[in-house]
């Protein structure tokens, strides 16, 4: 089983391109690890937001750039599917001026902190500052919190699944396939230790690594 989180579109395709680095919620999780991103079944063309136009025009320049269908329209983005897959590796606690040294934190109106409360841990006291993008494409509202997303692959076959809300378990099990990496092929996997090459083979075959297709 692996953790995966529903998003709406254009959202999730944000994050499965990799242009949204920071997932903005409104709870906290302790999870770290693998995740599967999914795009929920609602139309992104009836979106509210889609109306705010710097927004709209961010989000279609990255599709353009991104090419492969995600110019022509959103209304034909993935939906009720998984897209991609991620590894989460911190949540933040968005705050009013982040950071212990008031005279920089009195310069940066929003930003994220760590919410680690060891003081021998590496990122005690850490904090984030989000780029103008990321606070076009989340919500950044102090009180929330920021999810932080990387390793991001999108799958070459998006899975067809409702979805739920907050975090749920997928069996992956049954989407998986194999490679082979002492045989030439091109195919790419993505394992938790990270995405592997080499050319498909039937699962279990003596050799093969198996994982998720990705690109």
């Amino acid at each position: 089983m692996m953790k995966a989180l529903t998003l709406y579109q254009p959202w999730a395709s944000l994050i499965a391109l990799g242009e949204k680095r920071f997932e903005t919620r409104s709870w906290w999780t302790g999870y770290r690890g693998p995740i599967l991103i999914h795009a929920g079944k609602k139309d992104p063309c009836k979106m509210p937001l889609l109306g705010m136009r710097d927004f709209k025009e961010a989000v279609g320049s990255v599709f353009e750039k991104a090419g492969s269908g995600y110019g022509s329209s959103w209304c034909l983005l993935p939906k009720g599917r998984i897209i991609a897959i991620a590894e989460l590796v911190n949540c933040w606690h968005i705050v009013n001026h982040p950071g212990t040294n008031v005279d920089e934190a009195l310069k940066i109106p929003i930003g994220a902190e760590s919410m680690t409360t060891d003081k021998h841990a590496p990122d005690f006291a850490d904090y984030i500052v989000p780029t103008e993008k990321e606070m076009l494409f989340g919500d950044w509202t102090p009180g929330r919190y920021a999810w932080e997303l990387k390793n991001v692959h999108r799958l070459v076959n998006p899975i067809p699944e409702k979805g739920m809300q907050r975090l749920w378990s997928f069996d992956v099990v049954p989407h998986m396939t194999a490679v082979n990496i002492h045989k030439s092929g091109s195919t790419k996997i993505w394992t938790p230790t990270g995405v592997i090459s080499g050319q498909k083979v039937n699962l279990g075959e003596k050799g093969s690594v198996a994982g998720l297709e990705v690109f």
